[in-house]
């Protein structure tokens, strides 16, 4: 089963949760703001791999809008088959470019809270308990999601570097129950550990790589290795907010105030005029969004 969405589904808001390296680009897990769902924009059917310089640079907390080219992908396997999502870039989302006319208060909700709901308490939760998962990998064609949450505490957490040349950076998880060890590379671009207390919860992005035949094409049956994309903790929300004054100077067509400050630093009566202010323009982005679904379904 690919990703889900209707045959009238133009559109894709995403909320950037991961940012991981890739060979010599990046790849983007995002939360789907309508759906409520973790996918991966796609922009090549060949390849999740964004490229420096000639795709959009995206930023975990930053919203976006993206065009559904195809939600079916002609040659992409199980489990990214359920994630992946055919899309082109259309531009940075902002309040004042909400489809409806209405205010949508999911765009104010913290990326620890969004999380959250969707975290796990075992690593085999995350990819839906698949039969062949050894704590590893899982096979290609498994039916099972490609990206999930893990949450644990910060003292099961601990750094380690891989013991082969590449000396690449790791995490071992200790898993509270049932107790298990697992130790997994580490993709993501912010790959400094979460400073946080030790008994903080921390939430772990897993996700899968792409099937891999091994070094010499020894395995016989595809693997998907799990990797960490991105750590997410309650402090994580905050670090990423702006000054109020730098907001203020910034492009309006690029990103609004009242989407990245939370309603907490805002301040009740600040976001009200803001809501006020935008409802106005949300009218008339609405109408030109609608002519251009009509426009595309004709």
């Amino acid at each position: 089963m690919a990703y889900d969405l209707l045959p009238g589904d133009l559109y894709l808001r995403l909320i950037i949760v991961a940012k991981a390296r890739m060979s010599d680009g990046f790849c983007y897990i995002g939360w789907d703001m309508d759906r409520h769902k973790l996918v991966r924009p796609v922009l090549r059917k060949n390849s999740c791999r964004w490229l420096p310089g000639k795709d959009k640079d995206l930023n975990v907390g930053e919203k976006h809008l993206f065009k559904v080219r195809s939600p079916e992908l002609d040659g992409i396997s199980h489990p990214h088959r359920v994630n992946d999502m055919f899309v082109s870039y259309r531009k940075v989302w902002d309040q004042a470019a909400k489809a409806v006319d209405s205010l949508d208060t999911s765009d104010l909700v913290d990326l620890y809270d969004i999380l959250l709901q969707q975290s796990h308490q075992t690593v085999r939760e995350v990819f839906n308990n698949p039969k062949q998962f050894n704590g590893e990998y899982v096979l290609e064609h498994s039916k099972c999601p490609s990206v999930g949450v893990y949450k644990c505490k910060r003292e099961n957490l601990r750094i380690t570097t891989g013991s082969d040349s590449k000396g690449e950076r790791r995490c071992e998880i200790t898993q509270d129950a049932p107790v298990q060890v697992y130790n997994y590379k580490i993709t993501a671009v912010d790959d400094e550990f979460p400073d946080v207390d030790s008994s903080e919860d921390v939430l772990v992005i897993l996700g899968l790589t792409r099937p891999y035949k091994g070094s010499s094409h020894q395995f016989t049956k595809l693997r998907c290795f799990v990797i960490i994309v991105g750590f997410v903790t309650k402090s994580t929300n905050a670090r990423q907010q702006k000054p109020l004054s730098l907001l203020y100077s910034q492009d309006t067509n690029d990103v609004s105030v009242s989407e990245v400050l939370s309603p907490q630093f805002l301040g009740n009566d600040r976001k009200r005029k803001l809501e006020t202010k935008y409802a106005i323009e949300d009218k008339f982005i609405s109408r030109r969004l609608k002519s251009e679904f009509l426009e595309t379904s004709r």
